[in-house]
């Protein structure tokens, strides 16, 4: 049997995608102690600052066509009471309509963004703070970006 760890695990989470609410599932199997844990890290791994894996941001990538330059920003919504599904959301209006999100910017890395100012009815942009995410997927892109091009 396969050993699940933080490098693989969505090797053993299903993604599905859902046109009607556009939202991407992920689900997986909760008697798996191994597997339930580190996915109730992916989503508590946002706000302590671990090392999580976010490797289904890649799925995102393809959902909404994304090519660098473009940002796109998502939250996620875990099940608290079976804490075997999580859901992502992509966001149209971000600052305006939430407090904390995730940011995949033009560069193709992962930010923590989260409302620090003082008037929730003036939410400017200005009053976020931007971190960035502790994840496997940002290493890879790092990786990625670091790869000399080799000319054929």
């Amino acid at each position: 049997m396969t050993q699940v760890d933080i490098y693989n695990v969505y090797d053993f989470v299903t993604q599905d995608f859902d046109e009607r609410t556009g939202k991407l599932y992920l689900r997986w199997d909760r008697g798996n102690s191994t597997l339930q844990e580190l996915m109730i890290r992916e989503d508590e791994g946002l706000y302590d600052n671990s090392f999580i894996n976010l490797s289904y941001v890649d799925y995102i990538k393809s959902i909404v066509n994304w090519k660098e330059g473009e940002t796109v920003y998502y939250k996620t919504t875990s099940n608290c009471i079976l804490r075997n599904r999580m859901s992502i959301e992509v966001l149209t209006n971000p600052f305006v309509d939430e407090y904390t999100f995730v940011e995949l910017n033009s560069d193709g890395y992962l930010y923590l963004r989260e409302f620090t100012g003082d008037c929730m009815c003036d939410k400017d942009p200005i009053y976020f703070t931007s971190q960035k995410i502790n994840c496997f997927y940002n290493e890879c892109v790092e990786q990625d970006k670091n790869q000399p091009y080799v000319l054929k």
